[in-house]
């Protein structure tokens, strides 16, 4: 936990000193939100990339791997930009993985993507 809340704080003060003039701003959590949204696509395209090469294929493992810090990236200064800090953010991330354990999951759509049953 200690080294998520070190790469939260180093991302935070690089971001806004980047972006903001060195101000911390919470509202800037919301284009960083939207930031993240287009990361997650690249990261989308680059695991498509990466499991429909072929045997015969050399692919730079690098990239994917890139793609993956980037979201995470993105996703702890947007965590931190809302006030919360390591151990907040992955408590909440076990709590709502346990109440993902009890729900009940429909079938993958057309993509593979698997949602619980709304009740």
């Amino acid at each position: 936990m200690e080294s998520l809340q070190k790469l939260m704080n180093e991302t935070c003060e690089w971001s806004d000193k980047t972006f903001d003039k060195g101000e911390f701003n919470r509202k800037r959590c919301i284009p960083i939100s939207y930031h993240l949204q287009k990361e997650t696509k690249e990261l989308t395209e680059e695991l498509e990339k990466f499991w429909s090469k072929s045997v015969h294929t050399v692919y730079d493992i690098g990239e994917l791997e890139k793609e993956f810090a980037d979201v995470l990236i993105l996703l702890v200064d947007c965590a931190n930009h809302s006030s919360f800090n390591a151990e907040e953010l992955l408590t909440a991330a076990f709590n709502k993985l346990e109440e993902n354990k009890k729900r009940k999951w429909g079938l993958p759509d057309e993509n593979g993507v698997v949602e619980h049953i709304r009740e």
